[in-house]
């Protein structure tokens, strides 16, 4: 791997990890975070693999006791209800970054149609994933009634809305990113 991916996979790491302290406030939802964002963003301007790394060193570095989890960081949040979601930013990074590959590679440059249902597939998985697990911790850890239908009608909820319009905006802004950082349409001279 060259020194630029890794400088890269940092960056967007690191951007993940602000994302997580960056609280918008929205009139429905209460409020919510940008880290999500910064995920499917990794996964755009990296591509599947750098952009799940990246998400993969967020997840692997707050197990090992980096505090910039939500709520802290350590081994012992694997047992947090929200953990799902972190998990599931891997999956969701890659997927991104697979759809705008494939966008490249069938249409010859990063197709923000393409990227745009990249990302809503990542915000939903990442939602279903999420809320399963938070099922599963409230169930069988915390011994709390929390049922697999509750969680996954939880789904249908205004936060996943404002995820869902956050990934289109992200979509449109990444592909602008990534085409400025030098990855043109096939064709385009570089000026």
């Amino acid at each position: 791997m060259k020194t630029r991916d890794l400088t890269r996979i940092s960056l967007l790491t690191t951007m993940i990890a602000i994302g997580a302290f960056i609280k918008v406030p929205a009139p429905v939802v209460g409020s919510f975070t940008l880290q999500l964002t910064f995920v499917i963003l990794a996964g755009i301007l990296l591509g599947s693999r750098n952009g799940a790394i990246s998400a993969a060193v967020y997840a692997f570095g707050g197990l090992m006791g980096i505090p910039w989890f939500a709520s802290g960081g350590g081994f012992g949040y694997i047992l947090k209800p929200t953990f799902g979601f972190i998990l599931a930013f891997i999956a969701a990074a890659y997927i991104s970054g697979a759809f705008r590959e494939a966008a490249e590679e069938k249409r010859g440059y990063a197709d923000v149609r393409w990227v745009a249902t990249g990302a809503i597939v990542s915000t939903i998985l990442v939602w279903i994933i999420g809320m399963l697990y938070l099922a599963v911790i409230y169930q069988h850890v915390l011994g709390t009634p929390f049922g697999y239908s509750a969680a996954l009608l939880s789904i249908f909820s205004p936060a996943l809305l404002a995820d869902l319009i956050l990934a289109i905006v992200i979509s449109g802004a990444g592909v602008r990113i990534y085409q400025v950082v030098g990855h043109k349409r096939k064709g385009e001279s570089r000026s």
